[in-house]
C-alpha cells in the first residue's frame, strides 16, 4: 500500500495502460450506440448516454481563478479545481514556463487531476474550462488561468 501511495514507473504504465483500455472500451460503445441511428431521444437516454447537440454547449473560461495547483509529491502536480454548478465534465491544459499549451484531458469531476511527470523547480502553468454548465449561471463556462 505504501508503494501504491507512492507510485512508481510500474504503478504509473499499470494506471496509463487501464485508462488506455477503458478509453478505448467507452469509445467503442459510443461507436455502437450511435451506429444503431436510434430516432427517439428516451432510446437514446435508455442506453445510458447523455445527448450532445454540438454548439449547444459553449465552452468558454471561467472568470474567477478557481484553480490551485499543490506540488507535495515530486514528479507530479496536482490541480485543484473548484467545481461550477451543472458542469458535465472539466477540460484542463498546462504549459510549461511560456511553452504551447498542453492538453491533459477532460475530466468528469473536479478530483484526481494531475500533470504526470514534472520537473522540480520548473515554472508550470494551468486552465481549465468547465463543459455544459449554462450561461446564465455566476461562472458560466469559460477558461480560467
Amino acid at each position: 500500500m505504501a508503494a501504491a501511495a507512492v507510485g512508481g514507473p510500474k504503478d504509473t504504465a499499470a494506471l496509463n495502460e487501464a485508462r488506455d483500455a477503458l478509453t478505448s472500451a467507452l469509445r467503442q460503445i459510443a461507436g455502437y450506440i450511435q451506429s444503431l441511428a436510434l430516432t427517439n431521444e428516451s432510446d437514446i437516454l435508455s442506453s445510458g448516454f447523455d445527448i450532445v447537440v454540438p454548439g449547444k454547449h459553449s465552452r468558454t473560461p471561467l472568470s474567477d481563478p478557481v484553480v490551485r495547483l499543490d506540488n507535495t509529491v515530486s514528479g507530479r502536480l496536482g490541480a485543484l479545481i473548484w467545481s461550477v454548478p451543472n458542469a458535465k465534465a472539466y477540460h484542463v491544459q498546462y504549459c510549461v514556463g511560456a511553452g504551447a499549451w498542453i492538453d491533459l484531458g477532460i475530466f468528469p469531476s473536479t478530483r484526481n487531476i494531475s500533470i504526470p511527470n514534472t520537473t522540480p523547480g520548473t515554472v508550470y502553468s494551468v486552465r481549465a474550462q468547465a463543459i455544459g454548465a449554462p450561461h446564465n449561471t455566476a461562472h458560466g463556462a469559460r477558461w480560467f488561468p
